[in-house]
């Protein structure tokens, strides 16, 4: 997908990155990515667009397989099902014609086309043959939720700083090492409040940017793998 329409809405959006540049966005969104586990090859990110998926397929079946896609939100329309057959070395490629959407489950239920199991695959058939289903679809996001745009956009803030001071030597940044706040002598509560808050902020943008990830858990999210 061609991102332009995810960096115009941070662009008027995040009022106070206004400075942040294309490859700002462009690294938030691998950031994300990564963390959400959206990245499951090289450069691949939430970005709407291409996905595939290879299911290994049992030898034998006499009923609809069903199949609930990885990536997610997807696009219902654009889902292709094949059928691959391997024997020895020959592999055979199929389109699967016959597969159901059911709302109720958000998953399909696929007829692929593999022999029954009536004919005892393991012994009286023989059944070298090994099968797989190949899955393409497109997913993602063609746009960021509205509810997370706001924790996009600080994350955004952070990464323009990084970027706008990533240089050797002397690049005219200056050390954050006092807080702007300034809290009455002696006022510790203050202080631990600030501490709390902060902490609490940090657990709330994690579970928000949880809502879109793939990796399990909202709270397994920052690139654990499931």
């Amino acid at each position: 997908m061609n991102p332009t329409e995810i960096i115009n809405q941070l662009k008027s959006f995040c009022t106070c990155v206004e400075k942040a540049t294309d490859e700002d966005i462009a690294e938030l969104v691998n950031v994300i990515s990564i963390a959400t586990c959206w990245m499951q090859k090289p450069c691949e990110t939430f970005l709407y667009g291409d996905r595939r998926e290879i299911i290994e397929l049992p030898p034998c079946a006499d009923c609809p397989i069903e199949f609930e896609p990885f990536y997610h939100p997807f696009d219902v329309d654009t889902f292709e099902f094949s059928l691959v057959t391997v024997s020895g070395i020959e592999e055979t490629i199929t389109p699967i014609t016959e597969f159901a959407y059911h709302e109720s489950d958000e998953a399909f239920h696929i007829i692929p086309g593999i022999p029954s199991c009536k004919c005892g695959c393991s012994k009286n058939c023989g059944c070298p043959t090994e099968y797989k289903m190949i899955v393409r679809y497109k997913a993602g996001y063609e746009v960021i939720p509205d509810c997370l745009l706001p924790v996009f956009c600080n994350v955004l803030e952070v990464i323009h700083a990084k970027n706008e001071c990533n240089c050797c030597g002397d690049c005219g940044c200056e050390a954050q090492t006092e807080q702007d706040i300034k809290y009455a002598s002696g006022d510790v509560t203050s202080v631990a409040l600030e501490t709390e808050i902060g902490k609490m902020l940090v657990e709330d943008y994690k579970d928000m940017i949880g809502m879109m990830s793939l990796c399990g858990q909202p709270r397994d999210l920052w690139g654990m793998v499931v």
